[in-house]
């Protein structure tokens, strides 16, 4: 489905928490770029009910590919002119199909052919949302979600390099701040998780112009569990976290390859 006067479709998946449940989520980032698009104020949520549940799995693997039929067959007929999709999701018993809308009677009328012929429950839930807020509020990645997809980009390029990632090294991190006081606070907080400050630098950004390298061996495997303290202290000090960079290591220390791979 394309969508004039809008940026592109720019499709991210991640695991999250939907009404306190665990779910897969595949969210359309680009809609960030066009909020309130075409003066569609209704979110309107086509649920389908799974026919398999168990604790054991968000969505069962042999059922997944006719819920995945499904949903094509769904999107399929929806109207960019006045049905804009901005994810789908797999958790708590449901597939969930969100978007918003100008008309959602229509929408539910255009989706009425597939719904018929299919066996399983489709039912729908609506709310006002002029501002898009759920979408920007919990269907969105976050700052953490955002870096754990970088991280998970930047583990298969060190993989693509027979990089050991159970091997520790130095791994390098960025932070950005308005000023030296408050890079000087993160430094202080992060000194005392065992990170060296190497150096405070220009990070190039007119709002955040003060960037702060600091330094720690870790294993890249567990990197995600390494960022995320990271991304809270910088928050809370009025900054960002700007990403981090390590050496390749494919055997023995004494081996490492001088190539870097970096997420700023």
């Amino acid at each position: 489905m394309s969508y004039p006067d809008r940026p592109e479709a720019a499709w991210v998946n991640y695991m999250t928490l939907l009404a306190d449940a665990p779910a897969m989520l595949t969210v359309d980032s680009s809609w960030i770029e066009a909020l309130g698009h075409g003066n569609a104020e209704t979110m309107l949520c086509v649920e389908v009910t799974m026919k398999q549940q168990g604790e054991a799995e968000i969505v069962s693997r042999d059922e997944l590919p006719a819920l995945q039929e499904l949903a094509e067959s769904l999107e399929g007929e929806l109207q960019p002119d006045y049905a804009h999709l901005v994810a789908r999701s797999y958790g708590d018993g449901r597939m969930v199909l969100y978007l918003y809308t100008t008309d959602p009677d229509a929408v539910m009328k255009d989706l009425e052919p597939v719904i018929d012929e299919t066996d399983y429950e489709v039912t729908k839930a609506e709310f006002q949302d002029p501002d898009w807020e759920f979408y920007q509020e919990t269907l969105f990645p976050d700052d953490i979600v955002w870096q754990n997809i970088s991280n998970e980009q930047i583990l298969a390029q060190l993989e693509e390099h027979e990089d050991r990632g159970d091997q520790p090294r130095l791994i390098t991190h960025a932070a950005d701040f308005p000023d030296r006081d408050l890079a000087g606070e993160y430094a202080r907080q992060l000194g005392e998780l065992g990170h060296e400050i190497t150096e405070f630098t220009d990070s190039g950004s007119e709002d955040f112009p003060c960037r702060v390298l600091s330094g720690r061996e870790d294993e890249p495997r567990g990197i995600n569990d390494i960022t995320t303290p990271l991304i809270l202290i910088a928050r809370d000090c009025g900054g960002a976290y700007a990403g981090w960079t390590t050496a390749v290591v494919v055997s023995d220390p004494e081996e490492d390859e001088e190539d870097e791979e970096e997420a700023w």
